[in-house]
């Protein structure tokens, strides 16, 4: 739009409130020959954490997005991605190749064939790293070539994130209901037995100084078999009556002294107070209710 042209102005526009801004250090320059971009990466594990026992069979496929922001057509392209340990050690790796990725291609996807089963993985912390790079030419820009993210196999823990990450509630103190998606694993063994113990969260309620009195309801959830894979016969309304989901067990929890977003640990019972027993290659909805906060 602007090629040739001999007086040119760039407008910067500020969307926000109540902020002030500044630009500083503005260069203009011509466009890279050369510079791919990995512009999304496809997060394969079920559950940032899981436990030894259970990540088996839980298959990571690699795929993301890739873009050519450089001026020139970019051949014999590899897209590649890579299991690492804590030192770096690469245990897996897997790529494909893309015969060209032209000044016009804007997140393509990309894909490997083959799968990593975790399942011999020691207890601790890993790294999936997807990347993606041309044969034939040095990239201008090669941080943008590459997405590293973690994962952990645990002794006894599913973890759905590596850290509280964000919250949620409803509006005017209505009662809201949140939780988290499990799966066990395909591949027990003939004498395994596993239980569902105990649930880990916390909550935040405002200003006050502590959460006493504070009531939740804890649920434990199995999907029924017969729900597909893709969860495409799954009736997404209905609530704890849902009829593709079973409950298993039911626990009210009243806070003490608890600080706002202090962890609380809630056993995990059915109706008789009873230890819940798991099954193998199974979804679990694990649930908190908050009751109806309004009046």
């Amino acid at each position: 739009v602007i090629k040739g042209q001999s007086a040119v102005k760039i407008r910067f526009l500020f969307e926000g409130d109540l902020y002030f801004w500044l630009i500083d250090d503005v260069t203009i320059i011509s466009l890279p020959s050369n510079d791919l971009s990995i512009s999304s990466a496809f997060y394969t594990p079920a559950s940032y954490g899981q436990p030894k026992s259970q990540i088996c069979g839980d298959l990571f496929s690699f795929s993301g997005t890739a873009s050519n922001i450089g001026s020139k057509n970019q051949s014999d392209i590899v897209f590649k991605g890579e299991i690492l340990d804590l030192a770096g050690k690469v245990l897996f790796a897997d790529s494909s190749s893309i015969g060209e990725l032209t000044t016009t291609d804007v997140d393509s996807p990309l894909t490997t064939v083959n799968t990593f089963d975790p399942g011999p993985l020691d207890i601790g912390k890993y790294y999936i790293r997807w990347s993606v790079y041309s044969k034939n030419n040095t990239d201008f820009n090669f941080r943008d070539n590459m997405i590293r993210d973690s994962f952990e196999v645990t002794d006894f823990q599913y973890q759905r994130e590596s850290r509280v990450t964000g919250g949620s509630r409803a509006g005017g103190g209505a009662a809201y209901t949140y939780g988290c998606l499990y799966k066990t694993s395909n591949c027990w063994g003939p004498n395994d037995k596993f239980q569902a113990e105990s649930m880990q969260y916390n909550i935040g309620a405002g200003s006050a100084t502590t959460l006493a009195g504070f009531n939740n309801t804890i649920y434990l959830f199995k999907v029924n078999s017969d729900i597909a894979d893709d969860w495409s016969n799954f009736e997404r309304s209905g609530g704890i009556s849902n009829t593709g989901i079973t409950m298993l067990g039911i626990t009210d929890f009243t806070f003490t002294n608890q600080a706002n977003y202090q962890f609380v640990d809630v056993p995990l019972k059915d109706i008789d107070d009873n230890s819940i027993p798991l099954e193998p290659n199974t979804r679990y909805f694990v649930m908190v209710e908050t009751a109806d906060q309004s009046s």
